[in-house]
């Protein structure tokens, strides 16, 4: 198997991970003129305590395979293969638990019983979804991220060709109907990755079947591993269940009837939410890709090559996410009207963006923390981030008055808390963090991209073809800076970007 370096495999994640988004972009911007905010809302709320199943389905096996397969590359399939069997029992397990149970969490939970259905019909996916991430684990492992990348694109093509088509057959039918069309198509795409994945790691490996009799040491080295990231990871989707449960709770405290929570919780976590993610292709790429590279330097008792590698991955992030985060703090709202009409989910994306570097690159540290083996301690750090957003969020979203600005304010606390707190704790383990010099030229440069965005913004009024050119020039500003400033990453670009061209 050919291996990719951490950087590679970022781009290949990348390069992906574009074309899903734009995809994914689409997709909820056609579903949410087809079916409403107020639908989008109800299938967030079931999203949490659907996230939390996948949590303890895993169990964390996936990434503690990811993780170990860099120092025992020989013993890659036997990894998979008990991993695989283990899942498919506990998987199996937990869904028919759920199906019986899950109704009476629902009502608990929600005062809205709308979305219990649409949870029932995606409890099968928890077998697909254990097998797959076991799959992609292992070619992440092996430092190949193309089959992860090929998988992703095939099921976000399928999720959207079938959504959209059972959202328009039933949409006729009522909101339940609806919800149950969405489901579906989450249902069809997983299975749609489950069956290329399982056939790439067949022919990779010449294995007939991923199902082998666990082996006591293999199972330790997994649990080692994968038991304190699941309790860390139980905990954090708790939070996020708790989240969309107290979310719509103060605000009917503050007036709202359901249908009218639902549509708010709908812009926040559909629209503002799903546009504050979409420069995280490049973070969750550079995560996803840095953390096995960061395990096997740290095995083999490399501090300059560990250090060499986290100082590359968030100079990188800091060179994507600046200028992102400049234009979307001074264009993110007339995107969000533009695109979706939504006044009030526009004030909320303006909000947000405030904070969104903090967010994106409290990612990248994450996956830093993992492949340090510090998991206990990312999950402690996003956990007093969610504690912080959690008691803003109850603090605020009663109050009618300052209910969007409150809650938006309380999820920044959060993205910035995690964020410093997770950087901390890398300078403290592996002695880096940021390097000095790139992070003051980086900085440097985005004081003349961030005053030029004020000035054109006051003296053109925000339009399509005003707010590209802002975002051209800005992108441009920023990295010229950078060059004039010296900074390596943007020198050593433009020099491969001559050379390439003196060839040709």
């Amino acid at each position: 198997m050919s291996r990719q370096s951490f950087l590679k495999g970022a781009v290949t994640l990348v390069s992906a991970g574009m074309l899903v988004k734009v995809m994914g972009f689409v997709y909820q911007w056609m579903m949410i003129r087809l079916a409403g905010t107020e639908i989008i809302g109800l299938f967030n709320m079931v999203s949490p305590l659907y996230s939390m199943a996948l949590v303890v389905a895993t169990a964390g096996i996936p990434t503690a395979v990811a993780r170990l397969i860099p120092g025992r590359p020989d013993q890659g399939k036997a990894l998979v293969q008990t991993a695989a069997t283990i899942l498919i029992v506990t998987s199996s397990f937990l869904c028919v638990t759920l199906l019986l149970s899950g109704p009476s969490l629902l009502r608990w939970l929600h005062k809205d019983v709308r979305v219990i259905p649409a949870f029932v019909f995606m409890m099968p996916n928890l077998l697909l979804v254990a097998v797959s991430s076991v799959i992609r684990a292992y070619f992440q492992g092996h430092f190949d991220m193309r089959q992860t990348a090929a998988a992703q694109t095939l099921e976000q093509i399928t999720r959207i060709s079938s959504g959209l088509l059972l959202v328009w057959l039933l949409a006729p039918y009522g909101v339940v109907w609806t919800l149950l069309g969405m489901s579906s198509a989450v249902m069809f795409s997983e299975l749609a990755g489950f069956l290329y994945l399982w056939r790439r790691f067949r022919l990779h490996t010449e294995t007939p079947g991923l199902i082998a009799r666990p082996a006591l040491p293999t199972l330790k080295q997994l649990y080692s591993f994968g038991t304190p990231l699941t309790l860390t990871r139980i905990v954090l989707t708790l939070t996020g269940v708790f989240e969309a449960s107290l979310i719509p709770a103060r605000l009917y405290l503050a007036g709202m009837n359901p249908s009218q929570a639902a549509a708010f919780y709908g812009e926040l976590t559909g629209v503002a939410m799903m546009l504050l993610n979409i420069p995280s292709i490049f973070t969750y790429a550079l995560s996803t890709s840095l953390m096995p590279s960061v395990s096997q330097a740290q095995s083999g008792g490399n501090r300059e090559a560990l250090a060499a590698h986290i100082q590359k991955a968030l100079s990188v992030s800091l060179l994507i996410c600046v200028p992102i985060a400049l234009t979307l703090f001074f264009y993110g709202e007339f995107a969000a009207m533009k695109l979706f009409g939504i006044q009030r989910a526009a004030q909320m994306l303006k909000y947000l963006s405030a904070a969104s570097l903090f967010f994106w690159i409290s990612q990248v540290t994450s996956g830093i923390l993992q492949g340090l083996g510090l998991v206990v301690h990312s999950g402690v750090t996003a956990l007093i981030g969610s504690g912080v957003r959690l008691a803003g969020i109850w603090y605020f979203g009663a109050n009618p008055e300052f209910m969007l600005p409150g809650v938006c304010l309380s999820l920044n606390a959060g993205f910035v808390i995690t964020c410093l707190l997770n950087l901390l704790l890398i300078r403290l383990r592996a002695g880096a963090c940021f390097h000095p010099g790139s992070l003051l030229r980086t900085f440097a440069s985005g004081i003349p991209s961030a005053l030029f965005l004020a000035l054109f913004r006051e003296r053109f009024p925000p339009s399509i073809p005003s707010a590209a050119a802002a975002a051209a020039v800005t992108c441009a500003l920023f990295c010229g800076s950078l060059f004039l400033l010296r900074e390596p990453w943007i020198r050593r670009g433009a020099a491969i970007f001559k050379t390439r061209r003196l060839r040709i």
